[in-house]
């Protein structure tokens, strides 16, 4: 069940989700459209990103990062329009700090998993099926459709789209069904989605090809894979990247 809480302030509106059993702050930043890095920062959690059930965690920003956030983005702009204009050494001086990821601590708890070795892998893509008619395509800001569905087989066997570790596998993501969601490097994650029966866990590490689930129906009326590709924590259109050749 789906736990939100909203909070007024005079700096505006919070709003903080109660994490419950089987959550990791992947699922939960994929629920809300949010980079898990953003979320972690949000609630000063760092890596490997531990939860605890019944934990509040802040799942939008408050009008102080967003004043912030419009800051930074203004200071960018000036330190970019320097560098363009200023001298040959000045411009090697403005480049290539906005892309790095948030400074993590790389202790990890007891018993806790570390996600942080699929941070620079370099990726090559798969179809997560190898047979099925393609039914829905993405469509931007339309929930329910920010990915591709693909009709298939009941126990079809469904793969992993390219190597990394899964850092979510259950059904406590509404619409998702049974649901599987796959880290592959800082900046893209996977998901797939309404499955009949999960084949890994959290915390497990999969190869591009691997099988991972079997489709089904949970959480659809019809028996599909739903297929998604996170940017940063933003949805974009697999089709741009999975290998152009679909399946039979």
């Amino acid at each position: 069940m789906l736990t939100i809480i909203g909070v007024l302030s005079g700096c505006g509106s919070h709003v903080y989700h109660v994490v419950e059993p089987g959550e990791t702050l992947y699922s939960i930043s994929w629920m809300y459209g949010h980079d898990y890095r953003t979320v972690a920062q949000w609630n000063d959690i760092n890596s490997p990103y531990v939860l605890h059930k019944g934990q509040r965690l802040r799942v939008a920003p408050s009008a102080n990062d967003r004043v912030k956030s419009d800051n930074e983005r203004v200071a960018n702009t000036a330190t970019v329009r320097k560098s363009v204009t200023g001298s040959a050494g000045s411009t090697k001086a403005g480049t290539g700090q906005a892309d790095k990821p948030n400074k993590i601590n790389k202790q990890t708890p007891p018993n806790s998993i570390n996600y942080s070795h699929y941070s620079n892998q370099k990726l090559v893509w798969s179809w997560p099926v190898k047979e099925g008619r393609l039914i829905q395509t993405y469509v931007a800001n339309s929930p329910g459709k920010l990915g591709i569905d693909v009709a298939g087989k009941d126990g079809q066997t469904i793969y992993s789209a390219s190597n990394g570790m899964v850092v979510y596998s259950g059904q406590g993501l509404p619409m998702y069904g049974k649901l599987i969601i796959i880290k592959h490097n800082e900046t893209y994650l996977s998901a797939y989605a309404h499955n009949k029966k999960l084949l890994v866990k959290e915390g497990d590490e999969v190869r591009a090809g691997q099988p991972i689930a079997l489709m089904g129906n949970t959480g659809s009326n019809n028996t599909k894979l739903h297929f998604e590709i996170r940017r940063d924590g933003k949805p974009v259109d697999p089709l741009h990247i999975l290998p152009a050749k679909r399946p039979n």
